[in-house]
């Protein structure tokens, strides 16, 4: 999961050239397609999900925000510091211990974390999840793309309950839910596996 997070967020932040659907693509889309924002665009979507839309659509869309082109600079620059992070903790990481097979020497491989701090890359997909709650809430309820502190979740409590009740709009329940449903999967297939069955400790 450690190793899959750095090649995620290389991913996001690496150079396009690399990553040719990184943030900055992102951004750039969204700055093009601005007309998927618009107030007919959204009443479009709502009269498709539902049935009664044109009883309350006329109240809902007074409240409605259209962003403009700085909102989504505006958008960009807040990314910046995190792509910082990455270049500056991340990225020797991911180019020379994650994602190949050369041998890197333990002390160098220790240097190279000495760099990273943890916190920072929580708050750096901390941001993400950030950004992709005021993306959906820009695209679907019509909201200024403002950054809002998540509420406070517990794993524990999302666990525990029923995958029918976990909010697929974000992105801590979505993770939670599949995960689950992942586990199960793996549970299931070893309770097929025929009695004394063990192990070859190979994959095939």
């Amino acid at each position: 999961m450690e190793y899959q997070a750095i090649v995620s967020v290389g991913k996001i932040f690496g150079p396009r050239k690399r990553n040719p659907y990184n943030i900055d693509t992102l951004f750039q889309v969204l700055g093009e397609f601005l007309s998927v924002f618009s107030k007919e665009s959204l009443i479009a979507r709502k009269r498709r999900i539902s049935a009664n839309a044109d009883e309350w659509l006329p109240q809902f869309m007074e409240h409605v925000y259209v962003p403009d082109l700085e909102d989504i600079r505006a958008l960009q620059r807040l990314s910046r510091p995190h792509r910082k992070t990455y270049e500056t903790q991340w990225k020797q990481v991911r180019d020379e211990h994650v994602a190949h097979s050369a041998m890197v020497e333990p002390n160098a491989r220790w240097e190279m974390f000495q760099k990273t701090r943890i916190s920072d890359l929580e708050e750096l997909l901390g941001f993400l999840n950030q950004l992709h709650a005021a993306l959906w809430r820009m695209y679907y309820d019509g909201q200024r793309p403002i950054l809002e502190l998540p509420p406070t979740c517990s794993v524990k409590d999302l666990v525990a309950t029923k995958l029918g009740d976990l909010r697929q709009s974000r992105t801590q329940d979505h993770i939670v839910a599949e995960t689950r449903k992942c586990m199960f999967l793996i549970t299931e297939a070893t309770k097929s596996l025929p009695p004394g069955y063990k192990r070859s400790g190979r994959w095939g």
